[in-house]
């Protein structure tokens, strides 16, 4: 997805019609939902939607950077055990649980 969005080209309006386009349709609705009773910031709904699939994409997206300039390991469970903590509290407000990513055995 992120190769054919850096080019524009039809193959992204395919997707985004064919795929994107239905699933928005149903999630969309219940980041709305998710909203209205305070669960979730009140934001535009596909903001929050992008800036969700950013997150969760992160690891995957840096983790050879990452490892290249901390040394940590976005393929070690300790590593994305600390990550979704964060996201957790960054995005949900849940209390962090404590993980350190740079525990020895996380490199």
């Amino acid at each position: 997805m992120r190769q054919e969005a850096f080019t524009n080209n039809p193959r992204l309006k395919w997707v985004a019609e064919t795929v994107l386009a239905p699933m928005l349709g149903r999630l969309i609705p219940q980041i709305v939902a998710a909203q209205k009773q305070g669960l979730l910031p009140a934001v535009d709904p596909i903001l929050f939607h992008y800036m969700m699939v950013s997150l969760t994409a992160a690891l995957a997206a840096f983790g050879p950077e990452m490892q290249v300039t901390s040394g940590l390991s976005a393929g070690n469970a300790k590593v994305k055990e600390a990550y979704w903590a964060l996201v957790d509290e960054t995005v949900f407000g849940k209390v962090g649980r404590g993980v350190s990513a740079r525990a020895k055995d996380a490199k």
